[in-house]
């Protein structure tokens, strides 16, 4: 049987501490291409949507690459733990925050054993799901 993965991209905004001329801090941004397996690839697929915060753990790791621009750096991270973080409200506080559909700390336990015995493995077969 083949193990469903996905792939894609996620932004770790982090704050420099200067501000620009209108006072807001200064985001230096990190994109990372992601990949999970199993259930936390299920997990992506049925929940994440574009600009949702998360929190993951996983192994982060850098390539380079011959691009457009000359030699080029891709940052990878292979997820073994993913958690939808709560939207943040609102100023107005009109706006909820999304609910909690799923279990995470169950997702956290069942693919660090999975992840850590399909990378042990390294045989594990894979079918790729479109939309990321």
């Amino acid at each position: 049987e083949g193990r469903e993965f996905c792939h894609f991209s996620i932004a770790v905004n982090e704050g420099t501490g200067k501000k620009d001329k209108e006072g807001k801090t200064i985001k230096d941004t990190t994109w990372y291409n992601a990949t999970c397996v199993g259930n936390i690839a299920d997990l992506a697929m049925a929940y994440l949507k574009k600009g949702y915060s998360v929190y993951l753990e996983g192994m982060p790791s850098t390539h380079l690459f011959n691009g457009s621009k000359g030699v080029e750096i891709s940052n990878d991270i292979f997820i073994t733990n993913l958690q939808l973080l709560p939207k943040q409200k609102a100023k107005n506080n009109d706006e909820p925050e999304h609910p909690e559909d799923f279990n995470s700390q169950q997702y956290e336990q069942e693919n660090l054993e999975k992840t850590q015995q399909l990378i042990a493995e390294g045989t594990a077969k894979t079918k790729a799901k479109t939309g990321y």
